[in-house]
């Protein structure tokens, strides 16, 4: 039997649809659908699927620590050819020559070019400069020094390398004050003669000038004092 339709009834039924709509209004959001993808991989490594930035971070890192391993294996095989190359031997010659120059720049190295303690002429350069090592490799400091042997100023150096490399004469300026003072002494010298070429030159070209413009003035009064056709000269 169908219920009558009454005031009591249609409060009734609103006040139960309010109710319904306050509850379902109060619940938690519906978590997103997963696709099945995302869903078959969360089964299979029981962890929630990797998100695209994960993956690219992941892809990333990959492609960094490929690169570093191949710079890590060129460098070794750099080494290992290096290794591998025969050292150079000098003839008998230039042995000769390189033991007179060590003896030469030992004997000098008295005073303000005295060899730092602790340290020796490993070899010697005819360009003004050697290397120096350690006596004691365990001891402290630096294992190598690039040394003036103009000036007796020393610099520490990774390597036997970077001493010979640090001791050419265009790097010692960067180490070696007197190095450089000379070369901004000899930069201002060749700037001085320069300049005054340039004014000599410059007073030249006026010199020259000069006789050229008189030249032409005395040929121009010349040609102004000649007499005009069919009349006679001045006397």
């Amino acid at each position: 039997m169908t219920e009558p339709v009454t005031t009591e009834t249609i409060k009734r039924d609103t006040d139960a649809l309010r109710e319904s709509a306050a509850a379902a209004k109060a619940a938690p959001p519906a978590k997103r659908r997963q696709s099945r993808a995302s869903r078959a991989a969360a089964a299979t490594a029981g962890e929630p699927a990797a998100t695209p930035k994960a993956v690219a971070n992941a892809d990333a890192d990959a492609a960094k620590a490929e690169a570093k391993a191949e710079r890590e294996r060129k460098a070794a095989e750099r080494k290992a050819a290096a290794d591998a190359k025969p050292k150079r031997v000098l003839d008998a010659d230039a042995a000769a020559a390189r033991a007179e120059l060590l003896a030469e720049v030992e004997k000098a190295a008295t005073g303000d070019l005295a060899i730092p303690a602790g340290y020796k002429i490993h070899w010697a350069y005819p360009a003004g400069h050697s290397r120096l090592s350690k006596l004691d490799p365990a001891s402290d400091g630096p294992k190598w020094l690039a040394r003036c042997d103009v000036h007796g100023t020393t610099a520490p150096a990774d390597d036997s390398r970077s001493a010979k490399a640090a001791g050419f004469r265009k790097n010692r300026d960067g180490w070696c004050k007197k190095c450089k003072a000379e070369t901004a002494a000899a930069d201002r010298a060749k700037a001085k003669a320069e300049t005054e070429k340039a004014d000599a030159k410059a007073e030249r070209e006026r010199k020259a000038a000069e006789k050229r413009d008189a030249a032409a003035a005395k040929a121009a009064a010349a040609t102004a004092t000649e007499p005009a056709a069919g009349e006679p000269a001045a006397k």
